[in-house]
C-alpha cells in the first residue's frame, strides 16, 4: 500500500488533485484507509491514476474523464469508451494540425528574416506596413 505522499511521487500529481479525484469519484475502486484513517493506495490505484494523468496531459476535459470513469465503473460496453477516446483523439489531431500550421508560419518568418540578414540588410522592423499602405512580406 502507498501513502498519499508516495502516490504524489509516483504519479507527479499533487495531493490536492488526488483528493479532488477521490471526491469526484474518479477512482474505479473506493480508496482504502489505513488504521489511522489515512488514504492507502494500492498498485491498481497508482496504475489508474497514471492512465488518468495521460488523459489529462492529452487535454481531455475533466467532464469527459468523469464520463469515461463512469463507463469503466459501470463496466459498460467497450464501444462507449472507444467513442469518448476516439472523439478526443480527433480533437487532439486537429490541435496538432493547427499547431503544425502555426509552426510552419513561424518557420517561414524565420527563413525570411535570415534571408534578409544574409543579404546584409535588416529590413524594416515591421515590413508588413509600407508607407503607401500596401502589405509587405514580413
Amino acid at each position: 500500500m502507498y501513502s498519499i505522499s508516495e502516490v504524489v511521487e509516483l504519479t507527479g500529481m499533487s495531493q490536492h488533485t488526488l483528493r479532488l479525484y477521490e471526491r469526484e469519484g474518479f477512482f474505479v475502486n473506493k480508496v482504502q484507509r489505513d488504521s489511522r484513517g489515512n488514504r492507502a493506495y494500492d498498485e491498481s490505484d497508482v496504475d489508474w491514476l497514471q492512465r488518468l494523468g495521460i488523459l489529462r496531459a492529452a487535454g481531455m476535459p475533466i467532464a469527459e474523464i468523469s464520463r469515461y470513469v463512469q463507463l469503466v465503473r459501470a463496466d459498460s460496453p467497450d464501444e462507449n469508451r472507444i467513442e469518448i477516446l476516439a472523439n478526443h483523439r480527433e480533437r487532439v489531431l486537429q490541435e496538432l494540425r493547427d499547431a503544425q500550421e502555426r509552426l510552419g508560419l513561424m518557420d517561414d518568418k524565420i527563413a525570411l528574416y535570415r534571408a534578409r540578414l544574409d543579404e546584409g540588410g535588416r529590413g524594416a522592423p515591421w515590413p508588413e506596413a509600407k508607407p503607401d499602405g500596401e502589405a509587405g512580406d514580413g
